[in-house]
């Protein structure tokens, strides 16, 4: 069986189909416009973003990626130092040395953090360390006494 509609059904269908058209119409160079706008203000953007830093394509994805990761690590919730090590201002503490100094440590390969964030690039020590920041401490003292 099939469905007729009644042509009360049809006189509406086609009131709505007119209706339809009148706003495509209307509504068709008001859409043109804001999408030439959008597209005016992205090449815009996009100028802003590689003049300064000088970027191709590529390596704005990168930095974009990068910042994605960046924005999703900070946000995780419960994110906190890993079980059983400590973090360089509680190394800095314990061993009596300045944060900054464990730093230069780190880079001069003096003492290495037992863990270092792939992503934060944090470092992370583990209490037992602490021994080696110590020696490392008083050979630092004994060379400025002399």
């Amino acid at each position: 069986m099939t469905y007729e509609p009644t042509p009360a059904q049809r006189a509406a269908q086609e009131a709505l189909a007119e209706q339809a058209a009148e706003a495509s119409a209307t509504l068709l160079p008001v859409a043109q416009e804001a999408t030439a706008r959008l597209e005016a203000m992205a090449q815009e953007l996009e100028l802003l973003e590689t003049e300064p830093l000088g970027l191709n394509s590529a390596q704005r994805q990168t930095l974009r990626k990068t910042a994605q990761r960046l924005r999703s690590w900070a946000k995780r919730e419960g994110e906190q130092t890993p079980a059983g090590y400590l973090t360089r201002a509680q190394f800095a503490r314990l061993a009596q040395v300045s944060a900054n100094t464990l730093v230069k440590w780190h880079e001069t390969g003096s003492l290495v953090p037992a863990y270092t964030h792939p992503l934060t690039r944090y470092r992370y020590y583990k209490p037992e360390q602490a021994a080696q920041a110590k020696s490392a401490r008083k050979r630092r003292q004994r060379k400025a006494a002399k």
